[in-house]
């Protein structure tokens, strides 16, 4: 009888983890000696992926496969982001050309039918300008917002036509709603934006909005398994700003919009915001602890402290020192053995483009701060985030930026290190102390005169 349990036992867990297993075969021209990684969402707030990555034979293909507990919408990298919605026990086929992905992708076997749906979308209805081009052609705002309404129907007699002639499972026609809406709500928040660049008021702004059912925000349980319900509701991020901001005085806005969230939802969604914010909003800190104040639920208010735990000190993780990275030179080192050079010096890096207006008006007080700690244990490191080496070593030729400390981060905003400490914008700065742990993930600019003081506060 124990050995008939334990056969049953084991025969369940053989079955229990084939069927929560996601196989993904690519068959890729044009790819030999590629890498094709597969990111699948984690969690949203803090928008972490799990990743795996498999090299494209000479042949040109390839095999990944992983455990998936639930239905969870993922992506892969290939000359850009191509999304995937996967539900455990998939056995997916990819097949496209690597120099044309966007026009050559289709997918077969188990859960193509809602991956195609995907990349027929894109193809067909996603607009790259967020409705910029309606603009440019003069139309006025009331026929910029019937125009987008019409592109939204479009989308979404495309949605209802795909449903009926295939069969699409309950989590998947939620994910695939919020590709509809998807678009429909950017342009829509583009429009607001353009109203208030003309500095015309909204005097209804849930008016703008009517196209979205109010019903879309009441059920929390889709929080629980609908991906892309989270990620198209956070496009509201400048809303719940307003949410967050003047829920104390019930301003019109917040009025407006509340009839939109439930509590959770609202919440979940300004949780996203403050992650967004870090680094690139000086209101940042203020606005997590108010948040703090009002949000009930612990889950959120854990994820939150745990996310923003490690920007302040905190070991660096051995994925983030094992980035890897480029001298002016073209060597290739890591930053733990960067890091390993400087041990018992402060460092002070900054990370920059030479395609941001704002990194560039930081580096001439960079570069004097370089050299007014020249002669103190402080060391001043700039990581570029350039897809471009030779338009990144120009821009340091032409402003007459020291090559000492000039790094390009391989990867760019894809790095682990930029993946891991949630960096969106540049310019950003970072203090590390003398044991090479990280002091502030979202330091003062080299432009802000106490930034000197702080560095030589860490000396001793």
């Amino acid at each position: 009888m124990k050995k008939t349990l334990i056969v049953l036992f084991l025969l369940i867990e053989l079955y229990s983890s084939a069927s929560d297993k996601v196989k993904i075969h690519i068959y890729v021209k044009n790819s030999i000696g590629k890498e094709i990684t597969f990111n699948v969402f984690d969690n949203y707030i803090t928008r972490d992926t799990w990743d795996y990555t498999c090299m494209i034979d000479s042949a040109g293909c390839g095999i990944v496969s992983f455990n998936l507990d639930r239905p969870r919408e993922a992506f892969f990298q290939a000359k850009g982001n191509y999304f995937l919605f996967l539900t455990p026990g998939d056995k997916l086929e990819i097949y496209f050309d690597y120099n044309n992905p966007i026009e050559t992708i289709t997918y077969k076997g188990t859960g193509a039918v809602h991956c195609n749906f995907i990349i027929e979308n894109r193809r067909n209805f996603q607009d790259p300008y967020l409705g910029g081009n309606l603009i440019k052609q003069g139309l006025s705002n009331e026929e910029y917002k019937q125009e987008i309404n019409k592109r939204w129907q479009n989308r979404q007699a495309f949605y209802s036509k795909y449903s009926k002639e295939n069969e699409l499972s309950r989590q998947f026609k939620y994910y695939a709603q919020g590709l509809v809406d998807y678009s429909s709500i950017l342009e829509h928040l583009f429009l607001q934006a353009r109203l208030k660049k003309l500095n015309k008021s909204i005097e209804n702004v849930s008016e703008v909005y009517s196209f979205l059912n109010a019903d879309y925000f009441k059920n929390d349980s889709l929080l629980d398994y609908s991906q892309q319900y989270i990620s198209t509701v956070s496009f509201y991020r400048s809303i719940c700003v307003n949410t967050q901001k003047y829920d104390t005085i019930h301003s019109k806005i917040y009025q407006d919009f509340r009839s939109f969230y439930s509590n959770r939802t609202r919440d979940y969604l300004i949780a996203m915001y403050l992650i967004h914010a870090y680094g690139s909003d000086e209101n940042f800190v203020n606005d997590y602890h108010d948040f703090k104040n009002i949000c009930e639920d612990n889950e959120i208010l854990n994820i939150l402290d745990e996310a923003f735990a490690k920007y302040t000190q905190s070991e660096i993780p051995k994925q983030v020192l094992n980035s890897v990275i480029v001298s002016y030179e073209g060597k290739k080192l890591t930053l733990k053995k960067l890091l390993s050079r400087y041990k018992g010096k402060v460092v002070y890096i900054d990370f920059w483009s030479s395609f941001c207006a704002p990194c560039l008006k930081e580096i001439p007080y960079l570069e004097r701060l370089r050299l007014n700690v020249k002669e103190l244990p402080i060391e001043i490191i700039s990581f570029s985030v350039d897809n471009n080496s030779l338009v990144w070593k120009k821009t340091i030729d032409k402003m007459g930026m020291s090559t000492d400390n000039q790094y390009l981060l391989s990867k760019s905003l894809q790095s682990d290190i930029c993946s891991y400490y949630s960096i969106k914008g540049i310019p950003r700065f970072f203090i590390i102390d003398k044991n090479s742990r990280l002091v502030n993930a979202s330091a003062p600019r080299a432009s802000d005169s106490s930034i000197k003081e702080k560095l030589i506060s860490l000396i001793n």
